[in-house]
């Protein structure tokens, strides 16, 4: 499957989906083309990156101001946020030198982990672990980068679904559309709906890698767009992106997180353990309460009850 957005401005992202040359394109929003499906995927501060031994890396929070003499490396000018960053140095009379133009924050990263300016790029940067060297600081005034998926209206996502013979092989034909439910666009390509306890196929457990292997497989078999395996009792689910790669529980954690939040404005944010310290910090700046719980699932009538306000991304 090909896939764009993630690396593509805009406007190329929603015209390489409208031709069909890609299946899925992740950009921020654009003026439209009726022929692109898109749903909203995240919303998320911009925020500064600077290397570890720049002045500018014990501030608490960096304004247009601290950046007038600093080669900046930013968003494309073609790109709603980097139209916003133009015009928050503008609107604050502060003049800047853009040295790079790159819509892809790891790209920025690097570069600012080599000593080469500040950039400013989106905040799930923060789970990216691999720029030791780099800090990461809030930008005020506060810009938002809105993110969108896209695909095509020609044709319904692709997922491959492995239930491991557990409950997902019940539950899943119901929530992704059945007789009671009206479907969602979406093609399901099933493995292992027989309900078996004896697990025939492989252990009902995604987080161990041997048992990913089979939908790994599928999804490269079926250029589906995106795998998701289920424990044995369906409560748990992991994913896998395009490529057959383990995609982390910590960013779909955040990204479910800040999406029902802005259904749930205020609510709290049930997690567990594990789960990267970027998410409670991504939960704080969308307004909600995170929540550590030795065991996430249990916690939920405790908090949410008489309250509706519990949102549990897993």
């Amino acid at each position: 499957m090909s896939h764009a957005g993630a690396y593509g401005r805009t406007a190329a992202t929603v015209s390489r989906v409208a031709r069909n040359e890609v299946e899925v394109g992740i950009a921020q929003p654009s003026s439209g083309d009726a022929s692109v499906r898109t749903m909203d995927l995240c919303q998320r501060p911009v925020m500064c990156v600077v290397n570890k031994a720049h002045p500018l890396s014990r501030a608490r929070q960096i304004k247009p101001g601290d950046l007038t003499t600093e080669p900046l490396i930013s968003f494309g000018a073609d790109t709603p946020t980097g139209a916003q960053v133009a015009d928050m140095f503008r609107r604050e009379g502060a003049a800047y030198r853009l040295a790079v133009e790159t819509n892809q924050s790891v790209v920025a990263c690097a570069l600012v982990s080599s000593g080469l300016g500040v950039a400013i790029v989106d905040s799930f940067m923060t789970l990216e672990k691999s720029f030791p060297n780099v800090v990461y600081k809030p930008f005020h005034p506060r810009i938002d980068l809105h993110v969108q998926i896209m695909t095509s209206g020609s044709r319904p996502l692709s997922v491959v679904v492995d239930a491991g013979n557990g409950m997902a092989g019940y539950t899943v034909p119901a929530v992704l559309g059945d007789a009671a439910l009206d479907p969602l666009p979406l093609r399901i390509e099933p493995l292992y709906f027989e309900l078996d306890g004896t697990f025939p196929n492989h252990e009902a457990n995604p987080l161990e890698p041997a048992n990913l292997v089979d939908l790994q497989d599928a999804v490269r078999k079926h250029g589906a767009d995106v795998g998701l395996a289920f424990d044995g009792d369906a409560d748990r689910c992991f994913v896998v992106d395009e490529n057959g790669d383990p995609v982390s529980p910590s960013a779909i954690t955040a990204l479910v997180a800040t999406r029902e939040l802005v259904k749930h404005p205020g609510g709290t944010v049930i997690h567990n353990l594990i789960t990267s310290s970027a998410v409670p910090q991504i939960v704080a700046e969308h307004g909600g309460t995170p929540l550590r719980s030795r065991e996430a699932l249990t916690a939920i009538p405790r908090h949410s009850s008489g309250t509706g306000s519990a949102v549990v991304p897993g």
